[in-house]
């Protein structure tokens, strides 16, 4: 039976906060002592905050141990967790005609700003060493690299955005994202239920050698981090043999010595593809078979014995995984992007390699599954109101609300300021 380590993925629902502690023992005490009535500022009322203080922090820990623990065992096994990039990001900057070479010294913070919904953020990115600048012309300014302050995905910008650098500098004309752009978005860390769920897959399919497909799929998702889902199809148990999604009605079938010949209107089956044929009253035409003599609506394939013609029920036709090379069939989609060509070889050629099935059908996805078709532009809105949501949950307790002609400043996502007007 394979492992299930989902119990030990989050305890954190079962934190206590230190009032309740405090009132739990206060409620215990009571039973020994009916009388007990703690008041502020009174040396038991203090020692009975604090064992409640200590026992909070005590339950948080205790709490987040099988998550430390896992994350051991996968350090054991070579599985690290996605700890996020930085985004990089060049400018181009030129000085006042007439004005000396200057030095912007290491870790110098410069501000990228994007207005989004009507609010104005500011992403800080910094200098990694020192840098020279001399150009004094717009046509042929200083380019320099700058790294963000914070790891995370950033939105995009657009080549000749003006570009602030916070220390003021009267040498400097004007400093704007460079021309052609060259940019890096960064990336965000792996969520600790995606680590730890890695981790969980690891221990699963830890075998010599893959013999179920099962383990070919936690293999996968373990060891790819491109790939953000994937299924494994066992072509020797019927019941995965079925592309469901396939399924189309047949209006008739004709039979004409052995064979046998479908009407299925814009079926988009082709000449060699298994197909199996369900419904029909006469059981010598349901199966699994070979077609040929394909047209958009037609298509062939041999029976035996001589059933009556046409055939009667209710009949669907429906592709089978035509797998002629191995025994498993797998589906791949990237994460947030099509698997390309070259990386599928890449697993393909691992998996075979593992795999008692001996060669592998593979097939991968030419597009991204629906939550993840959307542009890139659609992400870094959606990952830009994620951070706002979290951010003013973790400033304020709440999120705030613009009411109409109302003007507010406050902490932006990344750590600067935001105005909305």
């Amino acid at each position: 039976m394979p492992a299930d380590f989902s119990p030990y993925i989050n305890l954190k629902p079962l934190d206590i906060e230190a009032e309740t502690v405090y009132l739990g023992a206060i409620e215990l005490a009571q039973l020994v002592l009916p009388d007990l009535r703690l008041r502020q500022g009174t040396v038991e009322d203090a020692i009975f905050q604090a064992m409640a203080y200590t026992t909070m922090l005590n339950v948080a820990a205790i709490n987040r141990l099988p998550d430390r623990l896992m994350s051991g065992m996968a350090a054991l096994l070579g599985i690290g967790a996605v700890e996020g990039e930085f985004a990089t990001l060049d400018v181009d900057i030129n000085l006042y005609t007439g004005e000396s070479p200057i030095t912007i010294p290491k870790n110098s913070v410069f501000v990228m700003s994007e207005v989004f919904d009507g609010i104005r953020y500011e992403y800080p990115f910094l200098t990694t060493q020192d840098e020279i600048i001399s150009s004094t012309s717009s046509a042929s300014p200083d380019t320099i690299t700058l790294t963000s302050q914070k790891v995370g995905i950033h939105p995009t910008p657009t080549a000749g955005d003006a570009v602030t650098l916070l220390t003021v500098n009267s040498a400097i004309e004007t400093i704007v994202v460079s021309s052609p752009l060259a940019f890096y978005a960064g990336d965000n860390p792996e969520p600790d239920e995606v680590f730890l769920g890695r981790c969980a897959a690891a221990l699963r399919s830890m075998n010599a050698t893959l013999c179920t497909a099962d383990q070919i799929e936690n293999y996968i998702l373990t060891n790819y981090k491109i790939v953000s889902k994937c299924k494994v199809y066992d072509l020797m148990n019927a019941s995965n043999r079925i592309l469901q999604t396939d399924i189309k009605s047949v209006s008739g079938i004709t039979r004409a010595s052995s064979t046998a010949t479908v009407t299925s209107n814009s079926h988009g089956f082709s000449t060699g593809n298994l197909i199996k044929i369900s419904g029909a009253n006469q059981s010598e035409y349901n199966g699994i078979f070979s077609i040929s003599n394909v047209t958009t609506n037609t298509f062939d394939y041999t029976v035996t014995g001589t059933p009556t013609t046409p055939a009667t029920g209710t009949i669907t036709a429906v592709r089978v995984n035509d797998d002629q090379e191995g025994n498993v069939y797998v589906m791949l989609y990237g994460q947030e992007k099509v698997v390309t060509s070259s990386e599928w070889t890449t697993i393909k050629t691992d998996i075979s390699g593992r795999s008692i099935a001996g060669s592998v059908r593979v097939s991968w996805s030419l597009q991204p599954p629906q939550d993840q078709r959307q542009t890139t532009k659609d992400r870094e809105q959606r990952q830009r109101g994620d951070e706002i949501k979290d951010q003013c949950f973790r400033c304020h307790g709440h999120l705030q609300i613009k009411k109409a002609g109302e003007t507010r400043e406050d902490i932006s996502p990344a750590g600067g300021t935001r105005r909305q007007k």
